[in-house]
């Protein structure tokens, strides 16, 4: 059989859309210990984007000294200490379906936006993707990565690992790094602003609209709309809710009527966020201007005097985390997981909440508030010696403010009057969170796959201060390590004498006032030094004077007083520490997984759909396999492949081709060029051969596609799947395949469809039930009055909506055109709306489409297209069984 219907691409893909080398150490962090994101569904509200940021530093072990210039970085995704992977977010969330209404732009699925101005990052996927160098920073960075915490199995990994690699002009890797980017979908409202009929006092004090509840089936629907709702029942009144309304040309019934038409709503529209870089917006009100309150403050304010329904006290006055995990990552995510998170009294009670370092919930509400900016500082807690448990003066109820700078963060970063952890430099004009660990996430984290990349800089887990980490030869000094300390090498216990004689207060100041250790002091490893006889060190241990003699006051037993201990590295608990660590350091010395290798099942369905690479977003391969098609047990593969000439112009291949064996993972295809063509008009195209190409198959998500043109091009290109497998297996199966349930009767009309009498340019539908999502690519050509002919003539379009389960109709689903790319080459893609389309399927054999054009060179075009598949539908189950 060879195929004449024209494949469509998913708008998904058009779119923009330990070191290695003993010399050098490279450094990755993410500059917040979580990211949030709105979940799976954006059509009703959103407050944040999946939006995750990357940073990295790489240091010359020999030299000392940074390296900025002269190599390249990647991040790709790994698997971590579990084994769980995540390599795409595409089709894991509706985000890319909305992206466009809630903030303007449209980059291709997999990628991200970039509030900075940039081209967006991908996603982390099996494929590197580059990261850039900033000079003011001095850091390398990929800002606005689109996580999600969604992996590929479809379990939940709020902290997704990946591999950052430094390799030099010539491609040779000099290091690599592993670091988590966070990412949770727990900030909810969800405790107070669900639909309910019933519950406790307290769960029932939250008021339902005046409408009423929303009682969406959805639960990630409902509390959203409901929260539109509220909001419309108490600002209905306020002059500068309508000016805002009018300024934002939403609807002027309010908030849920604007999102029940299909327009998401963004929070930080109107309400200023310094996290999505949002200014202020100013209405002008009967009154006069009024300026709408921040995000952070209408938020935080507004909920301080609200009621927790499971204490029964007002949030305000709650004193620990539970409060604000009602709204933020906690209770599941646990967000709050560093070294001051994780700190406990003797009977195992945290010593330290969120209002430790924030205040109290209407502290951080207050307009007066630079949300995102005034945040609590290291030197509030870490000054004179002292590890305080709160940042918050008793005598004034703000910020502590002390002299000491030995641990405080650097001063008008990011801004002028503003002094922000995940900003400051320290030692070597390293970045703080290089060798501390992010904001909420410091070494030692409760989370095991934070604590990689400590582990696999020195060892053990904890802040990278092991002075060989970055450097080949250690520096002999008395003050010139991080935060003004000396060194800890033989030659330094050598000649330590008058340092020790001549600055007794400075000593004190880590080995505390009686000289026998503090925190400050304290040894990670087992170390020995050579002092008067042999001197072993423990993990935990505290180093002070009377370890090696007797002390400054001589009323030691030269080493023979106790050790000062660390609790934690005692007993049982300590022993599960240090194996803890040890597992870690057993599981970085592994060789890494094989890459999955050919050879599952591939006669099945649930293979059909949008293939893409994520350097190349904007271009990429749709198929739609059809199970024993070419007899028991041999499928047929159909499909389109979407990409661009050497010049930016729309190109698109068809494939074709069977299975070589029952046993193969891969098929044979013949590449097919089709021209001459008309814009939903005859006459019928005709396909000719190009070239050849095998797409192999390693699971259900990754593939490769080796391609060899007539024309001399060839090559190999990774494939990942963009949306969720529906029903898809790698277990092997008999000859005829897995049964394909009635559960599934969306996706199955997934595959090519078209118009028997415009054969040669068509649909191609990717249905994916998880998300009721519909993405098309349209395969065409240039309208008939342009008088185009061969391959110039050729363009190609996507559709995307959301659909009701059960119900294939799409109804206004915006129509797309893309320009800008390259054949293979990663270029910035520029996606344009052109137009709207509604899209119904009556059976498994029949489906209409309905265009109208309102912009670029099909302008003013409208249409009705009936369409059939392409090939047979025996795996259909349409309505009443079609």
């Amino acid at each position: 059989m060879r195929w004449a219907g024209t494949l469509l691409l998913v708008a998904a893909l058009i779119s923009n859309a330990s070191g290695a080398s003993s010399g050098y150490t490279l450094s990755a962090w993410n500059d917040l210990g979580m990211h949030c994101v709105d979940g799976e569904d954006y059509s009703v509200m959103s407050i944040l984007p999946p939006y995750n940021n990357l940073h990295a530093q790489l240091v010359n072990k020999n030299t000392n000294t940074q390296v900025t210039s002269g190599v390249t970085l990647t991040y790709e995704s790994v698997a971590d200490l579990t084994g769980s992977i995540n390599t795409s977010s595409a089709g894991k969330t509706n985000f890319w379906s909305y992206v466009s209404s809630l903030f303007g732009a449209r980059p291709a699925d997999n990628i991200g936006l970039n509030l900075s101005g940039n081209p967006g990052n991908p996603a982390a996927s099996r494929t590197p993707a580059p990261m850039t160098f900033n000079a003011a920073l001095g850091w390398y960075e990929a800002e606005g990565i689109p996580m999600t915490p969604y992996d590929d199995t479809g379990a939940k990994n709020f902290y997704p690992m990946v591999k950052v690699v430094a390799k030099d002009g010539s491609g040779n890797e000099l290091a690599s790094a592993l670091t988590v980017l966070p990412v949770s979908d727990e900030m909810t409202c969800v405790a107070c602003h669900a639909s309910r009929s019933s519950g406790t006092a307290a769960e029932l004090a939250a008021q339902p609209p005046s409408s009423g509840w929303a009682n969406d089936p959805d639960p990630q629907k409902d509390w959203k709309k409901n929260i539109l709702r509220i909001h419309d029942d108490r600002q209905r009144n306020n002059p500068a809710f309508t000016a805002a309304l009018a300024a934002k040309g939403l609807d002027p019934a309010g908030l849920a009527a604007t999102a029940a038409a299909g327009k998401p709503i963004l929070c930080a529209g109107c309400h200023a966020d310094n996290a999505l870089g949002i200014a202020p917006l100013t209405v002008t009100t009967p009154s006069g201007p009024v300026i709408v309150s921040s995000l952070t403050s209408a938020l935080h304010n507004n909920h301080s005097q609200v009621v927790d329904p499971a204490q029964n006290l007002k949030l305000d006055d709650i004193t620990n985390r539970s409060s604000c995990y009602l709204c933020h990552p906690g209770s599941v995510t646990k967000c709050l997981r560093g070294a001051m998170g994780n700190a406990v009294d003797a009977s195992g009670n945290a010593l330290m909440g969120c209002q430790s370092c924030h205040g109290l919930m209407k502290d951080v509400g207050a307009s007066t508030r630079a949300g995102w900016l005034q945040q609590p500082n290291c030197q509030a807690c870490h000054y004179d010696g002292n590890r305080a448990t709160s940042a918050i003066d008793p005598a004034t109820g703000k910020l502590r403010v002390v002299g000491d700078t030995r641990f405080a963060t650097t001063p008008n970063v990011p801004a002028s009057g503003y002094s922000l952890f995940r900003f400051s430099t320290g030692h070597g004009n390293l970045q703080c969170e290089a060798c501390h660990g992010a904001t909420h996430a410091e070494y030692p984290s409760s989370h095991e796959n934070d604590n990689v990349l400590s582990v696999s800089l020195q060892g053990y887990r904890g802040t990278v201060k092991e002075c060989s980490a970055c450097h080949t030869t250690v520096p002999n000094t008395t003050n010139g390590g991080p935060h003004g300390m000396h060194t800890t090498t033989q030659d330094w216990l050598k000649g330590h004498r008058n340092a020790a004689k001549n600055n007794r207060t400075g000593c004190a100041y880590c080995h505390g006032a009686d000289y026998k250790g503090t925190y400050l002091s304290e040894v990670r490893q087992a170390k020995s030094f050579s002092a008067n006889g042999t001197v072993n060190f423990v993990p935990g241990q505290r180093v002070g004077c009377y370890d090696c003699h007797n002390g400054p006051s001589g009323s030691g037993n030269r080493g023979t007083l106790p050790p000062n201990m660390n609790p934690a590295y005692v007993g049982a608990a300590g022993t599960a520490l240090l194996q803890a660590d040890q597992a870690i350091v057993t599981w970085l010395a592994a060789p890494p997984p094989a890459p999955p290798t050919p050879g599952f099942y591939t006669n099945q369905f649930a293979l059909t759909g949008s293939w893409y690479n994520s350097t190349t977003s904007g271009q990429g391969l749709v198929i739609e396999v059809y199970p024993n098609l070419g007899g028991t047990g041999i499928g047929v593969l159909a499909g389109g492949w979407f990409t661009f000439d050497t010049l930016g112009n729309a190109r698109w291949y068809t494939v074709q081709g069977q299975m070589p064996s029952t046993d193969a993972s891969s098929y044979a295809l013949t590449i097919y060029n089709t021209t001459g063509g008309n814009f939903n008009a005859a006459p019928i195209a005709t396909a000719v051969p190009q070239g050849t190409a095998t797409l192999t198959f390693y699971d259900c998500s990754h593939a490769s596609l080796t391609y060899q043109f007539n024309d001399g091009r060839s090559g190999t290109i990774s494939q990942e799947r963009i949306s969720v497998p529906t029903n898809c297996t790698s277990t092997a199966q008999p000859v005829n395949g897995p049964a394909l349930p009635t559960t599934y009767t969306d996706a199955l009309h997934s595959g090519a469809w078209y118009d028997p009498q415009t054969s040669g340019q068509g649909l191609f539908f990717d249905i994916i039930p998880a998300q009721s999502t519909v993405f098309a690519a349209w395969f065409t050509y240039a309208p008939q009055q342009q008088g185009q002919k061969g391959t110039a003539s050729q363009r190609w379009l996507t559709i995307q909506g959301i659909y009701t389960p059960g119900n294939l109709a799409v109804k206004q689903a915006p129509i797309y055109a893309v320009t800008g790319g390259l054949f293979n080459t990663p270029t910035q893609t520029t996606t344009l709306q052109v137009g709207t389309a509604d899209i119904t399927f009556t059976s498994c054999t029949t489906m209409t489409l309905t265009y109208t054009f309102t912009a670029g060179e099909y302008k003013g075009l409208t249409g009705t297209i009936s369409e059939q598949p392409v090939g047979p539908v025996t795996h259909c189950l349409g309505p009443s069984g079609q």
